[in-house]
């Protein structure tokens, strides 16, 4: 990871502006992207799994409020997550969403957790437009949360999902491709001066 201090990936304005709302708005579309496979009646109803068993994805963590590099350990079972129905749906089994257990990389198993397959999306890259945007999100969101709690990036825990400059940089310019936008990924979720929101789809 570069050690540059000024550099795009990473700095950050002084003056107060709203990026945290702006990356919870982002973080939601994030997820809405995530669902539409879950949600498409030629797809919703299909049980085929998304990722296999060992495949590197990027995971929430609930306990600590960030992103983490993370490795599908299991399937394990069926729910209804919150994040693609209203809290207290009840859907019959064959319509519920795959469960896994993931193993949050670099700690032990006593940290494993049960995240609903429609929240996770992988590491690899390159990938969909939606999974760009996720590890763009997650990234951005490490760094305001960082920011928010005055700790350094590095004392965010082991494998905190952060990009290297190189590779923020690529994807930034996927998603530019992909979306059509001529702002920065930084500028887009306000943590960099400029235009601060945009018309354009995600």
């Amino acid at each position: 990871m570069s050690s540059t201090k000024n550099n795009k990936r990473k700095s950050v304005v002084q003056e107060r502006h709203p990026r945290e709302l702006r990356i919870d708005f982002v973080e939601i579309l994030v997820q809405d992207g995530l669902n539409v496979p879950y949600l498409d009646p030629k797809t919703k109803d299909s049980k085929i799994f998304r990722f296999n068993v060992g495949s590197p994805v990027v995971a929430p963590c609930e306990y600590a409020g960030l992103y983490y590099s993370a490795t599908l350990a299991l399937y394990d079972g069926l729910c209804v997550p919150d994040s693609l129905y209203p809290l207290g749906t009840v859907l019959p089994v064959q319509k519920r969403i795959p469960t896994t257990i993931v193993h949050f990389d670099g700690w032990t198993k006593k940290y494993d957790a049960c995240i609903p397959e429609n929240e996770l999306f992988t590491a690899l890259y390159p990938g969909r437009p939606v999974d760009t945007l996720a590890l763009l999100m997650a990234h951005e969101h490490n760094l305001v949360r960082s920011a928010q709690s005055k700790i350094k990036e590095t004392k965010l825990g082991a494998n905190a999902f952060l990009l290297t400059d190189e590779m923020y940089e690529e994807m930034e310019r996927s998603w530019q491709r992909d979306t059509g936008e001529s702002i920065s990924f930084g500028q887009y979720v306000g943590r960099l001066p400029g235009p601060y929101f945009s018309n354009k789809p995600i």
